[in-house]
């Protein structure tokens, strides 16, 4: 390791004064003036500590200021740069001339209601590469007027919405020189009332619509509130490209879909997509057999209102469908699909994305998925790992309380919401779950589901279709929330236990049809409600099953909720010998009261 030549002191002794006080009145200004501040050492003391060498105190100051040259800061919120670190500056001279020494130290700069503070940082960051952030219009000129001599090392810049406000043009001397080692600009301008909401970004900073290489290493940008033109060249080499209502102000701005296209293909290197409420496209015709492949993208998030093309459009679906079926991502993208649907518009999981594997490889790929209640769905496809292999022939990977999960490498998903913004309870709630399980059951029909995570709410014809649309399940969860009835939990019953002719005299069997999920070996109830005849329904659909051809199960699971009053243990015993019993027809039978775990 090189050693670190440390800076000389400041020359006179008024020099140094002024810059304690500077310092000092920083200091008052960002830390807590109430927190305990060591006093300094004595010279028998600071012997030990000065005889650390600089790497070493580099490391240590580094934790404290969790400003590594590493570190990737949260640049995507309103989260302030650590400052408590700055303490070490007042613990002796040894300190402070080290951390005053130490360039990566100062470099990522919160610039709010003053600018001192970012002098100073400008000052001691040495060459360092910087990252800006900016959080008050009353100070962007000033800001923009001291960084202009430091464009060269702009790294990140971060303007957030009360920043650009009103005065967003202020930073325009910046994008005209041109900031060759920016990696990351984030302009936020959404806040409610301001005039650069629907401009486009080259025309607030008056730059060239073929402006060419003003920003030449850019890698990450996100735009709130500005959109960019097609032709932009800052589009070539994004890996990461992020739009908040960025769309024009006006129809008649608005790019054709072939031109929206021309800007995804301009962007081979994506990794990150993020359309939220920023289809800026207008779809007029429904011929274009265009596709664009996007084969870096890991990560695709879209927040799309359910709007169906344009007013003079032939094209009768939406802009996020009709998009996503123009492009070819890979089998490893990890999709997110979140759609407000007003209370009167018909939700569908069709009209937002395509029943169409070669768009989305997920819906034939996917071997595990959670239907949370009506049109809410999340799959994903297995990990080749040797861990999640392990996990999956064991069947461990939905057991709760295990402990043991699989590991965080990207292995492809797709994750869908329709949502009621209103939050207004629709007339039918068991037609519209029904409706979303047969839909969810023709998009993945194709897959090679083997888990399954469902919510109650959907009647004995709705659990009966999903159960014959997925044959090849081995593991199925119930999740009652605690709030499903006797007749919820009695459809899930009937219709996992196949066609049955039920009466008031039991259940008989009908012997031509076989059982649904003949491959079934774990099945969990969690939350469930308990009532009277819950484990003779379970003991005449597990016999229905064995009857009907379907394997015996390895485990049933029953979480439920405790009973109440003086005789609560009472109950709670009852009601498990009564599950127990059932061990003649199950491998193991395993009972829980909510969060008591009974042995």
């Amino acid at each position: 390791m090189s050693a670190h030549v440390l800076p000389p002191f400041p020359v006179t002794v008024q020099e140094s004064l002024d810059e304690e006080e500077t310092f000092a009145a920083m200091f008052e200004k960002y830390i807590d003036a109430d927190a305990d501040i060591p006093e300094p050492p004595d010279a028998a003391t600071a012997r030990g500590i000065d005889t650390l060498p600089p790497e070493v105190m580099l490391m240590i100051f580094q934790v404290l200021a969790a400003a590594t040259p590493g570190n990737v800061l949260v640049r995507w919120d309103h989260e302030r740069v650590p400052r408590e670190w700055l303490v070490v500056n007042l613990v002796c001279r040894y300190w402070r001339r080290l951390a005053c020494g130490f360039p990566v130290l100062w470099r990522a700069i919160d610039v709010e209601g003053c600018v001192e503070w970012l002098q100073l940082c400008l000052v001691r960051s040495g060459s360092a590469p910087l990252d800006i952030r900016l959080y008050n219009h009353t100070t962007l000129f000033q800001a923009a007027a001291l960084l202009l001599k430091h464009t060269e090392r702009i790294r990140s810049l971060i303007v957030t919405d009360d920043a650009a406000a009103n005065s967003l043009h202020a930073l325009g001397s910046l994008f005209m020189v041109g900031m060759p080692a920016l990696e990351e600009l984030y302009l936020d301008a959404c806040r409610p009332g301001t005039p650069l909401a629907g401009k486009c970004l080259y025309d607030v900073f008056l730059l060239g619509r073929t402006s060419e290489n003003i920003f030449p290493s850019l890698r990450t940008l996100h735009l709130s509130g500005l959109y960019l033109p097609p032709t932009a060249s800052l589009l070539r080499g994004l890996r990461v490209l992020e739009l908040v209502e960025s769309h024009p102000g006006s129809f008649a701005s608005q790019l054709t879909f072939e031109e929206f296209l021309d800007a995804l293909e301009a962007c081979p290197t994506l990794e990150k997509l993020k359309l939220w409420s920023s289809f800026p496209f207008r779809i007029e015709r429904d011929n274009v057999d265009r596709v664009v492949a996007l084969p870096n993208l890991r990560l695709l998030s879209l927040l799309c209102p359910s709007d169906h093309g344009n007013a003079n459009s032939a094209v009768k679906t939406t802009r996020c469908s009709y998009l996503l079926s123009h492009l070819r991502l890979a089998e490893s993208t990890a999709i997110t699909v979140f759609a407000p649907v007003r209370l009167r518009e018909r939700k569908s999981f069709l009209d937002h994305i395509p029943n169409n594997p070669a768009c989305l490889p997920i819906l034939r790929a996917a071997n595990q998925a959670i239907l949370k209640g009506a049109w809410e769905f999340a799959v994903s496809m297995p990990c080749p790992c040797a861990q999640c292999s392990r996990l999956d022939s064991e069947l461990l990977h939905m057991h709760p309380g295990d402990g043991e999960t699989a590991c965080d490498k990207d292995t492809g998903g797709l994750s869908m919401i329709l949502v009621n913004p209103c939050r207004c309870s629709a007339d039918d709630s068991v037609g519209e779950e029904d409706a979303a399980v047969r839909e969810f059951a023709e998009l993945f029909v194709a897959a090679p589901l083997r888990r399954l995570e469902l919510f109650y709410g959907a009647s004995q014809v709705g659990f009966g279709h999903l159960f014959s649309s997925f044959r090849g399940l081995s593991v199925l969860a119930l999740e009652c929330c605690g709030y499903a009835t006797r007749d919820n939990m009695r459809d899930f019953v009937y219709a996992l236990a196949g066609p049955l002719a039920w009466g008031s005299d039991g259940a008989r069997l009908d012997e031509n049809d076989t059982a649904p999920m003949p491959q079934l070996r774990w099945l969990c109830v969690h939350q469930a409600c308990w009532y009277g005849e819950l484990a003779q329904d379970l003991e005449t659909c597990l016999r229905s099953r064995k009857a009907k051809g379907a394997g015996k199960l390895q485990e049933l699971h029953v979480v439920l909720k405790s009973a109440k009053g003086t005789k609560r243990r009472k109950l709670n015993n009852m009601r498990e010998t009564k599950l127990r019993a059932l061990a003649s027809l199950v491998e193991t039978v395993n009972v829980e009261f909510m969060n008591t775990r009974v042995v």
